[in-house]
């Protein structure tokens, strides 16, 4: 369907035909929401997977991405889990900065405030021991005190999943224009 319809009012086959060509855009516009939907979840998971890849985390990064595009197709979840996840998004210690207000108040429930959750060892400046792999943060190391532990000060919130949705609300007006190119002539 154009943008512009030109109908002469006194014609009726002109009528008619501005009907229809209005009718067979309402019937496509659920196809349209799909289309829309399909792009947006695709663009969410690769996205996400990137930035929770790319974390910095003192630990395994077991995170896993995945999409999930509902029954009527014109929604979609995007979830991440595994056990690393709060802390990469949000990160630890109380030697590393909060995540962004904005990615903590995006998210539901709120996060715990760093060194209050556990067993409150992220209190520390001095950082804490742990089991388990150092990963990839700077300044985690095995423990020099204590065999087989493994020292660590947290991890910087990384805000995997925020920064896909920010990437998804910055490209959303892209797309939809896009997918209306069809009926912008």
């Amino acid at each position: 369907m154009p943008r512009r319809i030109d109908i002469d009012i006194m014609n009726p086959v002109s009528l008619a035909d501005a009907v229809v060509q209005i009718d067979a855009f309402l019937q496509d516009i659920p196809n349209i929401e799909r289309r829309i939907v399909r792009r947006l979840a695709q663009l969410g998971l690769n996205e996400a997977r990137v930035n929770f890849t790319g974390a910095v985390y003192a630990g395994d990064n077991d995170a896993d991405v995945s999409v999930r595009i509902l029954e009527d197709g014109r929604s979609a979840e995007l979830v991440a889990s595994g056990q690393s996840v709060l802390f990469i998004e949000f990160g630890t210690g109380i030697a590393n900065p909060e995540a962004p207000a904005e990615a903590v108040n995006a998210a539901t429930p709120p996060p715990v405030p760093h060194g209050e959750f556990g067993h409150h060892r992220a209190r520390s400046r001095r950082g804490w021991l742990y089991r388990g792999s150092p990963g990839n943060a700077p300044d985690t190391e095995p423990s020099t005190l204590v065999p087989g532990l493994i020292h660590t000060y947290g991890n910087e919130a990384n805000t995997a999943m925020w920064r896909a949705r920010e990437t998804l609300i910055r490209e959303l007006p892209r797309i939809f224009r896009e997918e209306m190119s069809d009926y912008d002539r």
